[in-house]
């Protein structure tokens, strides 16, 4: 299988991903104050950064942008652009661990945390639908 085509199906598997993490942030808030629930996400979080990091490597190794660049080179910078978000997404969701777990049992969920996963979700979204059009565009897919 080339390499965009597994993307393709890479992106499909994140889609579910980010949609069932979407479902946690739409919780009652008293059901994200328990410690299981909040330890819970923090490993999802981490599931989720570890299948990141292997999709931007797929992304960013092997034949792909040398295919895009010689299919169409205009496509090259927005490649480019793209793969220059990955490390933000890394961070943002380490983030948002971090306050899964540094959580105090006394205290309130920070309010912001749902938000700001809720953000780092659509950014993921927005960042995997436009990889999925430029591929669809240059591999006529």
């Amino acid at each position: 299988m080339s390499d965009h085509k597994v993307i393709l199906d890479e992106h499909k598997g994140l889609d579910l991903l980010l949609r069932d993490l979407r479902v946690v942030c739409a919780w009652d808030i008293n059901i994200l104050h328990q410690h299981q629930v909040r330890v819970k996400l923090a490993q999802d979080l981490r599931a989720l950064k570890a299948k990141l990091r292997q999709h931007f490597a797929t992304e960013e190794t092997g034949s792909y942008l040398e295919e895009i660049s010689s299919r169409k080179p205009a496509a090259r910078a927005t490649l480019i652009e793209l793969h220059s978000e990955h490390i933000a997404f890394l961070q943002e969701l380490t983030a948002v661990e971090k306050g899964c777990v540094e959580y105090e049992e006394d205290a309130m969920v920070h309010p912001d945390l749902t938000e700001k996963l809720l953000h780092v979700l659509d950014m993921l979204k927005l960042h995997e639908r436009r990889e999925t059009a430029l591929i669809q565009e240059v591999f006529s897919v």
